[in-house]
Order: structure tokens, then C-alpha cells, then sequence
């Protein structure tokens, strides 16, 4: 009897050892991860909403990479079957992993491939998802997919229109963004910043490679280039176009052969700025009180644009 009841409390004794340390209570492993996931992944190409059910919490928060926050019902419910022109495939990639007892975090990318009407596209993304084990049951909680930026296509490059883009273009007082050319390349360049090539993508709008928004070269009524818009996220940053460079200005004749107009694009904020941001603009300024008396007194805080006309005739030095 002793005997017996030593059998008995070994077998106990092991197979509570197996419970602790075996497969039933060991954390879930990469592999079997990856493996639950390429089959969600499999089925949201085809439609099949049954491994969203399986594997996600009936709590689980779910955003996606066109910026929707979705319960597992919005979820299970944006699991529709494809179009009949349409196929693809989501294949998950370089996953990693942090597992604990009851915790798991996988982060991977996907590559997406995708057959519209025999075009075929392609998309990358980066997903994480956190695991939960709860009553020794592995189940999704969270999930946030990302999609990796990616540049246009360039398109064709137009060097006749470069001269309208040429020029100073402001933020501030203080704060300009510079476009220059070099043969059949276009470039801007921010006050204490290095110069950044600008890609054509179409028309007026230009690219950097490698940063997400564009670059649109806005033209007035008149169809002259006036501002250049920064727009990233459908937001858009002004910079108002203050200094055009179209070609020598000093000096000038009259089309009669008559005196001297020297004409200076000027970024001076007050009328006693006017002699100095003249001379950085031409060089040379030989009647400054000329040139002040074609401005409009008092000067306008801020106005920028084009002072002209101080000829050989004026002579209130």
C-alpha cells in the first residue's frame, strides 16, 4: 500500500512538472505567431473574416494604415470579398518578436501585390500586434499597420520653365527659400540649409526625393509664378516669391535711348533698410535719396517688391 501511494504522488508530482514547464503553460512561440498571422493575412485578401474571429479579443483595438481606429464589429465587418477584377497577396517579412507568459508583441512588414483589371501594383507596410493569453487562450489585442512612404514617379523634366520658378521666395521676414538651376536640374535651397534637388512630377509640381509632400509653383491671375507652396498632410505653407531672377537689371535704358532706370527688387522691412538692401541687390546705389522719394511715405512694415526709376536726371544729392 505504501508502495502504491508513493507511485501515486511521483505520477502526480510529474505531471504537475509537465504542466508548468511543458507545452500547455510554455509561452507561444515566434513561429507559431507568424504562422496565425500569414493565415489573417491570407484570408483578408480573399475576404474570409473566420481567422479575424479566431484571433482576435472580442476587446481589440484595431488602426489601420488609412488612419481608422476600429472595435473587433467595424473590424469583421470591413472583410469583404475582392472584386471580381482584382487579386493579390500580403506576404509578411522580417518579423521580430518580444514574448513573455502571457505577452507577445510581433512586429513585421508586408509586402502587398496587387492585380487591378491587369495593372499591377505595389505597397509595403509595417504592422505591430500585441498578443494577450487570457484563460490559456492566444489572442490579439492590438494592432497598428503603417504604410512606408514612397517617392512618384518623376516626370518629365522642363528646363524652359525653370526661369519662372527662378528666384527668393519668403516666409518670414528673415527666413527665404532660394530656387537656382544648374543646366536641366532645379534646386532649393532654405536660408542655412545645403540644396536639395527638386524632381518634376507634373506641371508646376515638384518633389524631394525621399520627403513626403510636394512642391507647387503657384501662379497669379497674370500666370506668373508669385509663391512656391509647401504642401505635406493637405497642408499647405506659403512662401511669397520676393526676388526674381529673370536676368540683369543694372543698369538699364529707356527704349528712346534716354537717361538710366535702375530697377532693384529689395527686401527691406523699413525705410532706413531701403540703401542697404538696395546695395546687396545691385552693388551700387548712387543717389539712396532718390530711390527713398519714389517710396510711398511712411514706409509699410513688411512690404517687399520692386523700387525703380532713380535716373541720371535726379539731382537732390
Amino acid at each position: 500500500m505504501a508502495r502504491m501511494t508513493m507511485l501515486l504522488s511521483i505520477g502526480v508530482l510529474g505531471f504537475t512538472g509537465l504542466g508548468c514547464s511543458g507545452h500547455l503553460d510554455a509561452p507561444i512561440t515566434q513561429a507559431e505567431l507568424v504562422k496565425r498571422t500569414q493565415e489573417i493575412l491570407d484570408a483578408a485578401t480573399a475576404g474570409n473574416a473566420q481567422p479575424f474571429e479566431r484571433y482576435f479579443a472580442e476587446d481589440s483595438l484595431d488602426h489601420d494604415e488609412k488612419g481608422r481606429s476600429m472595435d473587433k464589429k467595424a473590424l469583421l465587418a470591413d472583410i469583404t470579398p475582392p472584386p471580381p477584377d482584382w487579386s493579390g497577396s500580403l506576404v509578411l517579412k522580417d518579423p521580430r518578436s518580444i514574448i513573455t507568459s502571457d505577452a507577445a508583441v510581433l512586429t513585421y512588414d508586408l509586402a502587398e501585390t496587387e492585380t487591378i483589371s491587369g495593372q499591377t501594383m505595389h505597397a509595403r507596410y509595417h504592422t505591430t500586434d500585441t498578443w494577450l493569453r487570457r484563460d490559456g487562450v492566444w489572442k490579439i489585442a492590438a494592432e497598428q499597420a503603417l504604410r512606408y512612404y514612397e517617392d512618384p514617379a518623376v516626370g518629365t523634366v522642363e528646363p524652359a520653365r525653370f526661369p519662372e520658378y527662378l528666384g527668393v521666395y519668403e516666409l518670414v521676414v528673415g527666413k527665404t527659400l532660394e530656387v537656382s538651376s544648374v543646366g536641366s536640374t532645379l534646386y532649393s535651397q532654405r536660408s542655412g540649409k545645403d540644396k536639395v534637388q527638386l524632381l518634376p512630377e507634373s506641371g508646376d509640381v515638384y518633389f524631394r526625393k525621399g520627403v513626403e509632400g510636394r512642391y507647387l509653383f503657384r501662379r497669379n491671375a497674370q500666370g506668373k509664378v508669385d509663391a512656391l507652396i509647401d504642401r505635406r498632410n493637405n497642408e499647405d505653407t506659403v512662401w511669397r516669391k520676393i526676388h526674381y531672377d529673370q536676368g540683369p537689371k543694372w543698369p538699364t535704358r529707356t527704349a528712346d535711348g534716354g537717361p538710366r532706370v535702375y530697377v532693384i527688387d529689395y527686401r527691406a522691412k523699413r525705410t532706413s533698410d531701403l540703401h542697404q538692401a538696395a546695395s546687396a541687390s545691385t552693388g551700387s546705389v548712387e543717389r539712396p535719396r532718390a530711390l527713398r522719394r519714389l517710396v510711398r511715405s511712411p514706409w509699410p512694415e513688411g512690404v517687399h517688391g520692386r523700387v525703380a526709376a532713380a535716373t541720371d536726371a535726379d539731382s537732390d544729392d
